[in-house]
């Protein structure tokens, strides 16, 4: 445990506390960049994978959360690492095909891939006035 004079004691073996109502809410920190056909959002949420990891888009907002859970069988000497979850929501451009979003996560990284609808091209037919 930790005592006011910033030292650690060790061997007080303890489960990491997982209420999920008294888990603080994080901000996860993204970078976005776009390349030749879509933009990519990356996103930082330790300790989430693909069970934890939700998207969803509506009206063309994307959400992104998570909720990672701590090892069933962790028991640690010493946790100052504390379990919350992540949120965040983004405006999409009015570009973004929504219907092909494309998600992968690792190690605690989500790359979603938000692809740019093909522009519409069509004849347009000229009368004689």
């Amino acid at each position: 445990m930790k005592n006011e004079s910033n030292e650690l004691t060790l061997g007080s073996k303890a489960p990491l506390e997982a209420r999920p109502e008294s888990r603080p809410t994080y901000r996860p920190r993204v970078d976005l960049h776009e390349d030749a056909d879509a933009y990519v959002l990356i996103a930082d949420v330790p300790g989430a994978d693909e069970t934890t990891v939700e998207l969803t888009v509506e009206k063309n907002v994307l959400k992104l959360s998570a909720r990672p859970v701590a090892a069933a069988d962790a028991t640690y000497e010493y946790a100052e690492f504390e379990l919350g979850a992540y949120e965040r929501v983004f405006r999409l451009a009015e570009d973004v095909d929504t219907s092909a979003i494309d998600a992968i996560v690792q190690n605690g990284v989500v790359h979603v891939r938000l692809p740019r609808k093909k522009p519409e091209t069509r004849s347009i037919p000229v009368r004689v006035g």
